[in-house]
C-alpha cells in the first residue's frame, strides 16, 4: 500500500509541475521571443520482487522548449530577405519621387527653358523674351542645384544607416559572446534555462535582420556565427566575437567594404548581399551611384 501511496504522491507532483510549465506558457503568450515550453516526463525504474518487476511511477526529466533548428534557420534566413527590401524601397522611391517630380524634377524645367531659348531666337531684341528665358534659365539651375542636394542627402543618410547597422552587428554580437558564456556553464542544451536559449535565438534573429548569417549550434547550446554562409568571415566563436568597422570609398560612393577587426589585424570580409546592410550596400552600388553618375554627366 505504502508503494501505491508513494507513486500516487509522486504522479500528483508530476501533474502539478505540468500544470505549472502551462501555467507559464499562459502568462507568456504574448512576451516576444518566449517559446512554448514541455515538461519531459519519463518512467522511473522498476524495483524487481521475486520474478516480477514493478513499476515505481515516473519522474521529471526537466522543462524544454517546444523548438526545430531547421524551422528556426529558416526563420532567420526569411528574416533576412525581408530586411534586405526595407531600405530599397524606401530610398529608391525616394530618388524616383525626387527625379520625376513636378515640382523638383528636371523634365518640366527642361522643356521650359528651351521653350523660352526658341521663343527668344524669334526676336532677340524682345527686352520681354530676353527676361522670361532669363527667368526659366533660373529656375533650371535651381532644379539643378535642388536635386544635387537631395541626392547628397541620400548618400549622406544611407552612410549614416550602414554605420549604425554596423554598431547594431557589433553590439548583437557582444552579446552574443556572453550568452556563450553562460551557455558553457552546462553540457548539454537540455540542461541549459529555457530562457536562455530563448535569449540566444533571440539574439541571432536580430543578427539576420542585419544580414543573413551562419549559425552552427554545438551540443552545450552554444553557437558559432559566420557572416552569411558555412565559409563566411566568424563572427562569433564559444571563445569571443569579432568586430566589424566599414569603409568607404570617395572615389567611387558605389564601393563599400566591411572591415573585419577593424582596430587589430583588419581584413576585408566575405559579400553581403541581405539584411539591411546588404540592401543599402546594393541601394548604393546598383541605385544610387548610377543616378548620381547620370545627374552628373547631364
Amino acid at each position: 500500500m505504502s508503494d501505491m501511496f508513494s507513486i500516487g504522491a509522486n504522479a500528483i507532483q508530476q501533474y502539478r509541475h505540468s500544470l505549472t510549465t502551462v501555467s507559464n506558457n499562459i502568462a507568456n503568450l504574448n512576451t516576444e521571443g518566449y517559446s512554448r515550453q514541455v515538461s519531459n516526463v519519463s518512467e522511473s525504474a522498476p524495483v524487481e520482487k521475486g520474478n516480477i518487476f514493478l513499476g515505481t511511477g515516473a519522474r521529471l526529466e526537466g522543462v524544454v522548449r517546444s523548438y526545430d533548428q531547421f524551422t528556426e534557420g529558416s526563420l532567420r534566413n526569411s528574416n533576412s530577405d525581408l530586411e534586405t527590401q526595407q531600405p530599397q524601397v524606401k530610398y529608391a522611391n525616394r530618388i524616383i519621387d525626387l527625379m520625376g517630380s513636378q515640382t523638383a524634377g528636371l523634365s518640366s524645367a527642361l522643356d521650359q527653358f528651351f521653350a523660352s531659348a526658341a521663343e527668344l531666337s524669334t526676336d532677340p531684341a524682345s527686352v520681354t523674351t530676353r527676361g522670361g528665358f532669363l527667368r526659366d534659365a533660373d529656375v533650371l539651375a535651381s532644379r539643378f542645384r535642388e536635386l544635387a542636394g537631395g541626392l547628397s542627402a541620400i548618400d549622406k543618410e544611407t552612410r549614416a544607416e550602414l554605420n549604425k547597422q554596423v554598431a547594431t552587428m557589433n553590439t548583437l554580437t557582444e552579446q552574443m559572446a556572453l550568452v556563450n558564456k553562460q551557455l558553457a556553464r552546462k553540457s548539454t542544451a537540455q540542461k541549459q534555462p529555457p530562457g536562455l536559449l530563448d535569449q540566444r535565438d533571440a539574439i541571432l534573429r536580430d543578427m539576420s535582420a542585419v544580414t543573413r548569417v551562419h549559425v552552427t549550434e554545438q551540443a552545450s547550446g552554444q553557437v558559432s556565427v559566420r557572416l552569411g554562409s558555412s565559409g563566411g568571415t566568424p563572427l562569433v566563436e564559444p571563445t569571443g566575437a569579432t568586430m566589424l568597422g566599414i569603409e568607404f570609398s570617395e572615389s567611387d560612393p558605389g564601393r563599400i567594404d566591411l572591415i573585419a577587426n577593424p582596430y587589430g589585424d583588419p581584413e576585408v570580409t566575405s559579400t553581403v548581399s541581405s539584411g539591411a546592410l546588404g540592401g543599402l550596400m546594393s541601394l548604393r552600388s546598383q541605385t544610387l551611384t548610377p543616378a548620381m553618375d547620370s545627374f552628373d554627366r547631364l
